[in-house]
Formats: C-alpha cells, structure tokens, sequence
C-alpha cells in the first residue's frame, strides 16, 4: 500500500509524471528498437557508402527514411541510437540491481550489529568509497574481460558502497525505536527483527535514491565507450567512430543521454519528496492518536 501511495503522489507531481513518461518512452523505442530502425541487421551496422554522412530526414535511394541521418559508413543513425540505448539503460538498471541486493545486506548488518562488525563493514566501504569509480570499473572491465555481464558486474561491484551508507544510516536511526524494543521483549530473533520490522521501514530512501545510481552508473556505461575495453554493440551507443570526423553523429546520440539522465534525477527527486511526505504524514497521524 505505501508503494501504491508513493507512486499516486509521484503521479500527482507534474515533474514526477514528465519524468516518468519521457522515461517509459525511451524504454519503449528501446525494447522495440529494430521496428523503429531502417536497418535491420545486428547492431544496425551494415554499411552502405553510397549514403554516407546523409543529413537528418534523408530519404535513401532504396526509399528508407533516415530520420536521424546516416553516418559516414552509411549506417542508419536512428536504429544505431535505439540499439545502443538498451546498452546504456541495460548497464543502469541491472548494476544498479546488483548495488543493490550487494549494499542493502551489508548495510543492514553494519547498521544493526554494530560494534565488530559495524566497524569491519565500515572500513570495508571507506577503502571502496576512497577508490574512484570509473577507474575500478576499468580496472574491474579489464580483469573480466569483454562483454555485456562483464561491464554490468564491473559497474555493478562499484556501485553498491552508496546503497550500503544510506541503508546502514537508516537502519541505526530506526534501530532505538519502541517498536524494536517491543519485538526484543517478546523474544524475536536479531534475523526477524532486523529483516521484518526494521528493514521495510527503510527500503523506502534506497529505492528513491536508486535513480541518481542509475544515471550515474549510465554514464559509466557511456564512458567505457571512449575509455575502456569495448564490444562492437558498444560503439552504437555514442557514434563513437563518427565524433571527430562528425561532430554532430555524437550530438544526436549525445541528446537523448543527456535528456534521460535529467528524467532519471527528476524522477528520483519527485519520488524522494513523495516518499517523505507520506512519511511526515504518518508520523503526524501517529503523534494525533497518541
């Protein structure tokens, strides 16, 4: 219910519904890309000189519309731009997926149990959050190799340190409450109290806050393109082999990254207010039946 309630109040949110539908849009174009595409070979990578370096909305020869151009190899820049776009959101979603189910455990226990461990854990973040993350999601890309789970375990494995702060805060602030205690008295275990009572109350923070990961760990994707090790769907992304001879092959591609990643923080801020407002709601309305 309080999932369905913050999704309401995200809806009711001009900026939270914008966001929200620009990123169902990009979504969308990305999982039916090659029925929007003028090529339909893997990757949209076949080439055709004849129609190299067309502008926007040229009409090839064969009567396909290029509604993005074509590069100078003469390959669609719409499906090129469809194609890579499941790269960069796939690599956001699914590293951010693994911060996840990796930093909530382990800011859970740092944050319940305190003392050795919490220390332990603590020192375990300080020494990954001290490492700067593009360089260990190249060092990381280099040690597993190419492809597209290697990069996503890469960005993955550097991004859960944020996720594993922000639960392991919430998790000592909700920690002293009465209803902790009361679990304790009646003989709870630390495994059910933790996961059952504590847990729920918190998830609601990491969840909001996934989105700026998920914009972040996109860019990270997008990075590796120019930095790191690459797979040939990779290139699609940003029209990497196209920005110095056509500065504008990258501005087309370049747009809609920028634009996704602003939807990913409006999106993320909306749902952090929304959150919050039902929390004061519901302490309010605690605080008046008390």
């Amino acid at each position: 219910m309080k999932v369905m309630a913050t999704l309401a109040a995200l809806w009711r949110n001009p900026l939270g519904r914008t966001g929200a539908i620009v990123l169902f849009l990009w979504l969308f174009f990305a999982v039916f890309a090659y029925g929007f595409s003028a090529d339909s070979s893997p990757w949209a990578n076949s080439m055709n000189l004849s129609e190299s370096a067309k502008p926007m909305q040229h009409r090839g020869a064969d009567g396909v519309m290029h509604w993005l151009g074509t590069d100078r190899y003469g390959r669609d820049m719409t499906g090129r731009l469809l194609l890579g776009s499941r790269v960069s959101l796939s690599v956001g979603f699914i590293a951010v997926g693994i911060a996840m189910l990796v930093g909530i455990p382990i800011g859970a226990w740092a944050g319940f149990y305190g003392g050795p461990v919490d220390s332990a854990l603590s020192v375990l973040i300080q020494v990954f959050w001290s490492i700067p993350s593009l360089l260990m999601v190249m060092a990381l890309s280099f040690v597993l190799g190419k492809g597209f789970w290697q990069v996503f375990v890469a960005v993955g494995l550097t991004s859960w340190v944020e996720v594993a702060r922000l639960v392991r805060g919430q998790v000592k602030a909700w920690k002293p409450s009465e209803f902790v205690q009361a679990a304790q008295v009646l003989g709870y275990s630390n495994r059910r109290i933790l996961w059952k009572h504590i847990m729920p109350q918190t998830l609601g923070a990491p969840h909001c806050a996934c989105c700026e990961p998920v914009r972040c760990r996109n860019s990270a994707g997008v990075g590796l393109v120019f930095s790191g090790p690459r797979s040939p769907a990779t290139y699609a992304i940003m029209g990497r082999n196209d920005s110095r001879s056509l500065p504008l092959s990258a501005h087309r591609s370049g747009a809609p990254c920028t634009d996704s990643w602003a939807r990913f923080g409006e999106l993320g801020a909306c749902l952090s207010d929304s959150w919050n407002g039902l929390a004061r709601r519901a302490r309010r309305a605690r605080s008046e039946v008390g």
